[in-house]
């Protein structure tokens, strides 16, 4: 073998390693340099509760939620008539559910709202598919959770469990909201 075909040869066999471990060597370099990680704080549009709270104990029975067991709870209080700003709520978690799609069956709205009960009216032309209940002690753990202030205020995201999951401000948009919940249904293997 002459000196410029060992030459060649050697060239080959670096080309054909280069080749092979060049994609790992990328893969090991974006990985362990927090390339991924980052990407991963900037996707959430809502606020993920760690360590997650257990609110079974609070939740309101299967018969009030109409059959809602099972199903992820999309929830919004309130505590008088709802006005503006609720109607204005109650139509981004609607929108939000519809944007889902097909796995718009696996989430549930929720009203919560104290001992005056809102325009039944309005609910049943605008959201019949939600749920109203009275507060019964819900409300409270879910502002006791609150990352927001005032507390209470926007929208939580309990799991089929009964785990407060997560909490979205009032004013995002509707496809912010959803981005987030599409992402918890595709890594949950309940509801």
């Amino acid at each position: 073998m002459t000196k410029q075909s060992s030459k060649r040869a050697r060239i080959q066999l670096a080309m054909i390693a280069l080749l092979f471990f060049g994609p790992l060597v990328v893969a090991a370099f974006l990985y362990y340099g927090g390339y991924f990680t980052s990407m991963q704080a900037r996707s959430n549009h809502g606020t993920l509760l760690r360590p997650t709270v257990a609110l079974a104990a609070e939740l309101p029975n299967n018969d009030t939620l109409g059959g809602a067991e099972g199903k992820w709870l999309l929830v919004a209080m309130i505590d008088g008539p709802c006005g503006e700003a609720c109607e204005s709520e109650l139509y981004t978690s609607r929108q939000s559910r519809e944007m889902l799609g097909r796995e718009r069956d696996r989430v549930t709205r929720v009203l919560l709202h104290g001992a005056d009960a809102p325009d039944t009216v309005f609910l049943d032309q605008e959201h019949s598919d939600l749920i109203t209940t009275v507060d019964g002690g819900l409300g409270d753990a879910l502002k006791n959770n609150s990352p927001t202030t005032p507390a209470g205020h926007g929208y939580f995201l309990i799991d089929p469990l009964g785990n407060l999951v997560m909490h979205f401000e009032s004013d995002l948009e509707p496809s912010k909201m959803v981005e987030d919940i599409e992402h918890l249904l595709r890594l949950s293997r309940i509801g």
